[in-house]
């Protein structure tokens, strides 16, 4: 059985976490449209691994790193009605997504 993000490698997951960071919100086009573009992409993900079921299809490196960062940075997203919550939200997503992205290994 394939893994729930299709996620098999540290290499993979470092990918994967990338395309979240190159989001336009968390680089400077900030208004409500891209922030909620960003928020729907981590929903996405965040539905996708809810659950017992999901849980147990993640391989070890979602677990272990694509999983902690995108709860982190769903449930830490700024509220869209809210633009006082959308620098700090912001914010930590990029923190959540670097912090539990796997770190490169030296050669």
């Amino acid at each position: 059985m394939a893994s729930l993000y299709g996620i098999e490698s540290e290499q993979d997951c470092r990918n994967e976490i990338d395309k979240l960071l190159q989001e336009p919100a968390l680089h400077g086009d900030v208004n409500k449209e891209t922030i909620a573009a960003l928020k729907s992409r981590l929903k996405e993900y965040y539905k996708k691994g809810s659950g017992d079921k999901a849980q147990r299809q993640m391989s070890k490196v979602e677990r272990a790193f694509f999983w902690p960062a995108i709860q982190d940075a769903y449930v830490h997203a700024p509220n869209l009605n809210s633009r006082s919550t959308w620098p700090g939200g912001l914010y930590d997503i990029d923190d959540y997504l670097r912090h539990h992205r796997p770190k490169e290994k030296a050669s």
